[in-house]
């Protein structure tokens, strides 16, 4: 009897995104994060690694403006507070642009973009005062066309970044 086993050896790489929400020193504005505050990409499979994930509306933010008016409506940005995700057990790094952020409002969802070290603004609005207003972020990592965002043939690692949310009444 001839027996054949094929091993499969899923090589694992994790990225984890840190949010932080910018509060403005001096300014009213708030965002609450009501839920989904780190969001951590296992690409364990090699479905995973082909394909990329996403997290539709993963994280859950709630904008306030405290009463304070604004005229000319508001806006939220994102950006990464590193130029790329730092690997944890390697000197290896992937590029920021690897993630995409979406926000949807009222089941509205906006365009995605890819994360930068840049501030982007992700989702405006025309509301003048802000209240109890709840946006919600999808994420997906390893989903771009371009295979330098692509998860295949990227050394094993956790890798980590920082990405920060700020909120901004237009004056």
């Amino acid at each position: 009897m001839i027996k054949i086993i094929a091993y499969t050896k899923a090589v694992a790489c994790s990225i984890f995104l840190t949010i932080v929400c910018n509060l403005l020193v001096g300014q009213p504005p708030k965002i609450r994060i009501l839920g989904g505050s780190n969001v951590g990409f296992n690409f364990n499979t090699y479905n995973r690694i082909q394909n990329g994930i996403t997290y539709d509306d993963f994280t859950k933010l709630e904008l306030n403006s405290n009463g304070t008016p604004a005229p000319n409506g508001w806006e939220l940005t994102v950006r990464a507070l590193q130029s790329s995700i730092g690997g944890s057990m390697t000197t290896y790094s992937l590029p920021v642009e690897s993630i995409k952020v979406k926000a949807k409002k009222d089941g509205v969802g906006y365009t995605s973009y890819d994360l930068g070290t840049a501030e982007q603004t992700i989702i405006s609005g025309s509301e003048t005062t802000l209240d109890k207003v709840i946006v919600e972020i999808s994420y997906s990592c390893g989903t771009d066309s371009d295979p330098n965002y692509k998860m295949i043939n990227k050394v094993p690692d956790y890798y980590a970044v920082d990405i920060e949310f700020t909120l901004r009444l237009k004056q």
